[in-house]
């Protein structure tokens, strides 16, 4: 059941010319997991598919050694989709109020990180443009 949903999820991705990036993982007996993907082009969105409940978080490395910065972070229960955007900022670095773009990868990891119930398997689909 679980593969047909996604089989039909992956499908439209496709027909768009937009690429879709598909990875399994399953939480080992400490119930951490981890899944990630090197990505060259605009993030558009992240599906998430598993059968329990799990807390995730999303974040990617920039290039040159700087810290991680985090996509989303949140609780999920079996199916999800995140669509992350990113709040620009002003010269003083505050956030610029209604100003949002996508995030624009060129070869950075994304890493989606899993915590939850031991040996749960998700699935996650990771589409860019």
């Amino acid at each position: 059941m679980r593969k047909a949903i996604m089989l039909l999820l992956a499908v439209p991705l496709l027909a768009f010319g937009q690429e879709a990036y598909i990875r399994d993982v399953t939480l080992d007996t400490n119930g951490v997991g981890a899944v990630t993907f090197d990505v060259r082009g605009v993030l558009d969105s992240i599906y998430l598919s598993g059968v329990t409940t799990a807390n995730v978080a999303i974040a990617y490395s920039p290039r040159g050694g700087l810290a991680d910065v985090t996509i989303a972070t949140n609780v999920t229960a079996q199916t999800d989709v995140f669509r992350p955007v990113r709040q620009s900022t002003g010269a003083n670095n505050a956030a610029v109020s209604g100003s949002y773009g996508k995030y624009v990868l060129a070869g950075e990891t994304v890493t989606v990180t899993f915590g939850g119930v031991s040996n749960a398997a998700w699935r996650v689909v990771l589409k860019r443009e």
